[in-house]
């Protein structure tokens, strides 16, 4: 397990410790206040590669255009982190069937998604593709 995996967990056990809910506004808040320089859309890439990553769906950070503040707030709906994965597995497979069906297929790999728990849709992805 991922340090970022357990941190994702640990939300429905202390909401203070753990608020994703409210990351965010937090980063906003933060990045006002310090007058940083750098760029804020590198930070935002990083965390949702990581939270993508987290959540063991890698091969769809770039392939579902879905802001990651979405992603986790389907997440935290969720009763716990079960069904929260579960909820954002079943969000990100609708997508990926719909980009199929638009033939928007440049970020789909079918070797990534087999990988990723998402083999039921490679064959449709490969008939595209053809």
């Amino acid at each position: 397990m991922t340090l970022l995996t357990s941190r994702l967990q640990g939300y429905w056990e202390d909401k203070r410790k753990y608020p994703w809910h409210r990351i965010y506004s937090m980063i906003e808040k933060h990045w006002e206040k310090a007058g940083i320089d750098e760029d804020l859309g590198d930070v935002l890439i990083l965390i949702r590669d990581a939270v993508f990553g987290a959540l063991d769906i890698h091969s769809l950070s770039l392939a579902i255009d879905t802001p990651t503040a979405d992603i986790l707030d389907i997440l935290l709906k969720a009763k716990d982190w079960s069904e929260g994965k579960k909820h954002v597995r079943n969000y990100c497979a609708k997508e990926i069937k719909t980009l199929v069906s638009k033939m928007k297929l440049d970020y789909l790999d079918d070797r990534a998604l087999a990988r990723d728990g998402f083999g039921y849709l490679v064959e449709d992805l490969r008939n595209a593709q053809l």
